[in-house]
């Protein structure tokens, strides 16, 4: 879904090349679809890039991440060192994935989410818009966290789980399988101690 929008941004800056800021192929890459703004951004020449990844203007990507087929950075994206995208993840404007983090099969990363580091996120995650991650987080096959939500360290959500809107996961809690937390909750010990969705760690 969200990579038809990075596509298009990318395909604006190109068309733009006589603006200020304007998006150029990246010259190590012989596809047209891995671009890259002049004056703005980075790319480490150590970072593994898969000729079909899409890259919106101003990313940065740190040192050894890899972005495997058919992934998307949306603009002013960062993929932090040691990351990895698999395939056919897609990360939305202004998102920023942590220092080794692992970005499951086509997940579904929204705008302005930070991610934080040694997280480990399988396929098929869907993340909404302004959802914060904290590290080593580990978040299974299919969960859905909704916007603007609040995952603490070291915390698990399973697969098919549902987080609703502007919730906070404390640090240190297991939210169940397949269960739903219902919008605007405080997820910590006291309400795991009385409610079976979810327990500490």
């Amino acid at each position: 879904m969200q990579s038809k929008l990075f596509q298009r941004s990318v395909l604006v800056c190109l068309a733009s090349l006589s603006a200020a800021v304007c998006v150029t192929v990246w010259a190590e890459s012989d596809s047209p679809g891995l671009a890259h703004a002049q004056g703005c951004g980075s790319i480490d020449p150590t970072a593994n890039i898969d000729p079909t990844a899409v890259l919106g203007s101003c990313v940065i990507i740190e040192a050894n991440a890899i972005l495997r087929a058919n992934t998307s950075v949306g603009a002013n994206g960062i993929i932090r060192e040691d990351a990895l995208l698999k395939e056919g993840a897609s990360i939305g404007l202004g998102s920023e994935i942590g220092a080794r983090s692992s970005i499951g099969r086509d997940a579904d990363i929204g705008d302005n989410v930070t991610v934080g580091a040694d997280v480990d996120m399988a396929k098929n995650v869907l993340i909404s818009n302004g959802v914060v991650i904290g590290d080593a987080v580990t978040i299974r096959k299919a969960a859905d966290i909704r916007t603007d939500t609040t995952i603490g360290d070291n915390s698990i959500v399973r697969q098919d789980a549902i987080i609703g809107l502007d919730c906070v996961v404390a640090a240190s809690i297991l939210v169940k399988q397949a269960v739903t937390i219902p919008d605007n909750t405080t997820v910590d010990a006291t309400f795991c101690a009385t409610d079976s969705r979810c327990s500490s760690l």
